[in-house]
């Protein structure tokens, strides 16, 4: 008889296998990434209005990452490329960004960016200086400041 309940819970778990591998799937997905639409078009041409991507939960950024983030000041979750990170000076002059005193390098924006002066200052720890790369159209940490550790929702991994 002890035979028979270990052969049935052995053929049980044969036919459902596939079953609680999609389950065991699912967890991992929903507690380490989320499906993030883009909404407007302050990403472009790297991200498209109303496209959807996959955001990896977690505190590591670095720069260049392309985060996703809650704005308290906007009362929105925002997508930005990471620029600065904590202990990096950052200043805008003549509508060019200087990263630590020199010239950042940016391949990635939309067109040449138009935008007021930035004094010089260093990020604090757990700060982060964003930017869309369409910089034209968007709000950003040039106007509502370095954005907090504690609001990053984690990094877009597309």
């Amino acid at each position: 008889m002890e035979e028979t309940k270990t052969t049935k819970f052995k053929h049980f778990l044969k036919n459902n296998i596939m079953f609680f591998l999609t389950i065991i799937i699912c967890i991992i997905f929903i507690c380490n990434f989320r499906i993030i639409q883009v909404s407007g078009n302050s990403m472009d041409s790297t991200l498209a209005d109303k496209q959807f991507h996959f955001a990896k939960l977690t505190n590591e950024i670095n720069r260049d990452d392309i985060i996703v983030a809650n704005s308290e000041i906007l009362n929105c979750v925002i997508i930005k490329r990471v620029i600065a990170i904590p202990g990096d000076t950052i200043e805008i002059k003549n509508n060019k960004i200087y990263l630590n005193g020199k010239l950042l390098k940016e391949n990635y924006i939309k067109e040449d960016m138009v935008t007021d002066d930035i004094e010089s200052y260093t990020l604090k720890d757990g700060q982060y200086f964003c930017c869309g790369d369409n910089r034209n159209h968007s709000t950003d940490s040039r106007v509502i400041g370095p954005i907090n550790i504690n609001d990053i929702i984690g990094k877009m991994i597309f």
